[in-house]
């Protein structure tokens, strides 16, 4: 831009016109001076607000070639550096994070408060230990009018187990407001809810806060967990809440009738099922008008427990399998193996105990001599460690089926194999030294079986029974008179 400055020097004098016919009005002594400047001033109002309307990268660009102020120049470099933080918090890439906020710790302050919330989120990721709580409360001490969104994030990234540090620490700030600190013992008391195990007093504590906020899901939760202790009453009086509040589910209506039917309330059972099964048809699947039947008494003999299942009008899968290990444990492993069989046919595939049932029943074939069959069904057992037990067990059957044959070679073949595929097992020591011993291998049948009367020097069986090997070795042991006479 060019300027024209006028600098005249006027030297005043008097002009009498009765003596002067001619006035000049310039003088010689009169300097007029033309001066022309150039100035360099930039205008960086539309990069700015580009800036705002469209991002750094854009304004970053209108920028160049111009030579920009400091401060638009920090601008750009705060804004880049602030989304790649962002995003490198995002995608949890935290070597990356440290590396943006150690290089500009000058950015950690109100005025750029978001790059404090990073700053303090990455700090919270690593445990809300004390920098944490040192960085958080600088915020709320300083920080004014960002106290709500402050907290609101800690809470979140923290987690339940800080929450109530958090809220004491937001109570106390210029900025708190109740309301908002009674949502986050809100949120708090649900996340302890959710826990899979709630003492009756967590309950009785959290009540008066979902009854404030008439909360029909937490209704729901408090139900289903005074139903897991026994509290049928009490689990009734809340799924009523849960529907008067936020309206009917299935699960909600489901509850009610479970807990109906715990109280025995049966006529208001079947009442309620009629009305509520026209809404939700899945609810004639499950029978809740059916009268209970009297508890199983399992708890005591084997025998009791099978008169108890016998007395039940219909049996399911689990029955079954209940009634097949309680015929096992008395030693009846044809009668086992039916049972067994039967609750196999009744359970789904994805039955959790339909592996442990199948292991029942390969145990109940292996006790009648079925070997090859109890192998191939050990086979489809899915869970590695049942098909491992049975494995080991079967390795286990064949040693004691060939001793009891008096195929001693064998056993000791089928020993070995066991003791490379499961280690020693001390059950087998006196079948293999035995083994040994008849197959005139006496002195290692004397070695092997020095291991249990050494491992049990009390068991006067054994002892015996290892003189009675030793004394067929050497009869010059004076105790031998006894065994050999």
């Amino acid at each position: 831009m060019k300027t024209t400055s006028l600098v005249a020097l006027f030297i005043p004098f008097v002009v009498n016109a009765t003596d002067h016919h001619e006035v000049n009005l310039f003088d010689e002594r009169i300097v007029v001076e033309v001066k022309t400047d150039t100035s360099h001033a930039f205008d960086e109002t539309p990069i700015w607000q580009t800036l705002e309307a469209k991002g750094w990268e854009d304004a970053k660009q209108a920028a160049q070639g111009n030579q920009v102020s400091e401060k638009l120049a920090e601008e750009l470099a705060f804004r880049e550096s602030l989304e790649k933080l962002k995003n490198a918090m995002k995608r949890r890439r935290y070597n990356e994070a440290d590396t943006f906020l150690a290089g500009n710790e000058s950015w950690v302050t109100c005025e750029r408060i978001q790059w404090l919330w990073l700053d303090l989120q990455r700090e919270v990721v690593t445990g809300y230990g004390d920098n944490a709580k040192r960085k958080f409360q600088y915020a709320l001490d300083n920080c004014q009018g960002h106290e709500k969104s402050t907290t609101a994030k800690v809470f979140g990234w923290a987690g339940s187990g800080a929450g109530k540090d958090i809220i004491s620490r937001y109570r106390q700030s210029a900025g708190f407001d109740e309301t908002v600190a009674k949502g986050m013992e809100h949120d708090l008391m649900l996340s302890t809810l959710s826990k899979n195990t709630v003492t009756s007093s967590e309950l009785q504590g959290m009540e008066p806060s979902v009854k404030a906020r008439k909360d029909g899901n937490a209704a729901e939760v408090i139900g289903w967990k005074y139903i897991e202790g026994d509290d049928a009453p009490s689990a009734l009086d809340w799924f009523d809440r849960a529907i008067r509040w936020s309206g009917p589910t299935q699960k909600r209506v489901e509850g009610k009738l479970l807990s109906l039917q715990k109280m025995g309330e049966i006529v208001r059972l079947k009442e309620e099922h009629q009305t509520w099964v026209k809404k939700y048809p899945n609810l004639s699947d499950l029978e809740f008008v059916a009268e209970p039947e009297s508890a199983l008494n399992c708890e005591g003999t084997a025998r009791d427990c099978l008169v108890s299942l016998l007395e039940k009008k219909e049996m399911t899968g689990s029955d079954y399998a209940l009634q097949g290990w309680k015929l096992y444990e008395i030693e009846r492993p044809m009668s086992a193996s039916i049972a067994f069989e039967r609750a196999l046919a009744k359970m789904d595939a994805s039955d959790p105990d339909r592996d442990l049932t199948q292991y029942g029943y390969v145990m109940s074939l292996q006790q009648l001599g079925f070997e090859d069959k109890a192998t191939a069904l050990a086979m489809e057992i899915d869970d590695d460690e049942t098909r491992i037990e049975l494995d080991r067990q079967l390795a286990m059957k064949r040693v004691y089926t060939a001793f009891n044959a008096k195929h001693y070679e064998t056993t000791l073949s089928h020993i070995q194999a066991y003791e490379m595929a499961y280690g020693k097992d001390v059950k087998l020591i006196e079948v293999k030294a035995w083994s040994l011993y008849n197959s005139q291998k006496k002195i290692e049948a004397m070695k092997e079986y020095a291991k249990l009367t050494a491992a049990f020097p009390h068991n006067e069986e054994y002892q015996e029974s290892y003189m009675i090997i030793k004394c067929g070795v050497t009869t010059k042991d004076p105790k031998c008179k006894k065994y050999n006479s």
